[in-house]
């Protein structure tokens, strides 16, 4: 009786957002923390616990339940989880703990359970994309070394191996929906905390300053254009109250990206919402309900923007003049950039200057921040040259085409958050930053049912 409860509660809904509340706390505790609101101690033991928490529940998980499905969330949700910024060549050690007993987990659930091994269709795209991460920078004696090709070559493999054991699972796509938008409200409520504890709220509303620690505005941006059509998903194949639950979720997240002040990310939505509004009315059989519940959201909207007009017009001036602030000549600043870029291709153009070379005096010093190439293409130039470009493309080749073929409402939702998210990548960088990078595979690995559903082998189930 007891674990046929425990069976149902870990298949059910409920379960994934109730472990979001769990890491949303933990995130909490440790961002209080560090901005001065609680001691500076409960940052290091949130850290320890929320591992501990990670690692003991996919240990336990992946020995007790045949189903991998229990354990996602938990690789969803806790690169989030972190309320201070850090780098692969600096993680924190409690991270360390999460990653072995992950490691661990798939290990033993596939020497218990003796799941079949299965290939799923963007397995060789990740494959060759990690390969080439690993062999970036391989001529630049300057910069390259065993240790970078050594970590390369471990995050190449464990991406690659995530994909490997969540493919082998069948999921139901409503529960990867429910997932990622499971992370939607964790990055909303992370948004909110963040303006809630400031000590002007509006004054840090109406700048560019958001920072959750994990990730600032950008980054926070970036995410949300990911879980977005989930949230849609859920929207128009649910009604009444739980539609309109969802579509107001579906709100919050608009919101949040435009308060990021993201302009890559702002004008990425602004697309997306052209595909999706108009299609997923003619998608959702509750049309009349979609209809009434997208004019009473827009209306809230727009009360809400006037009063901010009246009672914040300083504000609200500052925000328009910053997202509409573009100088074409220097791409917003990017142009220096550009430039390295191109002067390092040219060093270096097969295998590139290697995925450390942007880190610059941070090795050596322990000092100074990752410098990213601000576009996901020349981001891959710059690191990993002409090698890395084909991988890249090659790897979005598996990526789109199996999304595109037979397309449903499923896929075409899938296909609004990866080209919404790519279209920001296009002026910054998705691809690398590990957070959007876990997330993908996630994604990537649990609609393999739905984009190859007749060649999951049944005995996976």
């Amino acid at each position: 009786m007891i674990k046929g409860f425990v069976s149902k509660f870990l298949n059910s809904k409920i379960y994934y957002y109730i472990v979001m509340a769990i890491f949303f706390v933990l995130w909490l505790l440790s961002f209080l923390s560090v901005n001065g609101k609680l001691s500076e101690d409960i940052l290091n033991k949130c850290e320890w616990i929320a591992m501990i928490f990670v690692g003991g529940s996919i240990l336990a998980l992946s020995i007790l339940s045949k189903e991998i499905d229990p354990i996602t969330p938990f690789i969803a949700f806790t690169p989030f989880v972190f309320a201070h910024p850090f780098y692969v060549i600096n993680m924190p050690y409690p991270l360390f703990l999460g990653i072995g007993c992950l490691i661990v987990g798939l290990i033993l659930h596939q020497i218990i359970y003796k799941v079949p091994f299965y290939k799923g269709r963007n397995f060789i795209g990740i494959a060759v994309l990690g390969f080439a991460m690993a062999l970036g920078g391989i001529f630049n004696k300057q910069e390259y070394s065993f240790i970078q090709f050594g970590a390369c070559l471990a995050i190449g493999v464990a991406i690659t191996y995530l994909y490997f054991s969540l493919s082998k699972n069948t999921f139901d796509f409503t529960k990867v929906a429910h997932i990622i938008n499971a992370l939607g409200v964790f990055l909303v409520l992370q948004v909110i905390t963040y303006y809630y504890i400031s000590e002007d709220t509006m004054d840090a509303l109406f700048t560019k300053s958001l920072d959750v620690g994990w990730g600032i505005s950008n980054n926070v941006a970036l995410m949300l254009l990911l879980t977005m059509p989930f949230t849609m998903y859920l929207a128009i194949t649910n009604k009444h109250i739980k539609q309109f639950a969802f579509y107001f979720i579906f709100t919050l997240e608009f919101l949040a990206i435009l308060f990021s002040y993201s302009r890559g990310a702002i004008a990425s939505i602004a697309l997306g919402l052209l595909a999706m509004v108009p299609a997923c009315f003619f998608i959702t059989k509750h049309k009349i309900s979609y209809a009434v519940s997208a004019v009473v959201l827009v209306a809230l909207m727009l009360l809400a923007f006037r009063v901010l007009y009246v009672r914040y017009h300083e504000y609200y001036e500052r925000f328009l003049d910053y997202v509409s602030r573009i100088n074409m000549g220097s791409y917003n600043g990017r142009r220096p950039i550009y430039d390295e870029i191109l002067v390092a291709f040219k060093e270096h153009p097969i295998f590139g200057s290697g995925m450390f070379s942007p880190f610059y005096n941070i090795l050596e010093e322990g000092v100074g921040e990752y410098q990213w190439g601000h576009s996901t293409l020349l981001h891959t130039v710059l690191t990993m040259g002409v090698s890395g470009v084909l991988a890249l493309l090659y790897h979005f080749y598996e990526k789109y085409f199996y999304l595109v073929k037979k397309i449903n409402k499923e896929k075409f939702l899938v296909l609004v958050a990866f080209i919404t998210s790519g279209l920001y990548g296009m002026i910054d960088v998705s691809y690398y930053f590990i957070n959007y990078m876990i997330v993908l595979i996630v994604i990537l690995a649990t609609i393999e049912n739905l984009i190859n559903p007749k060649e999951v082998p049944s005995e996976v189930l």
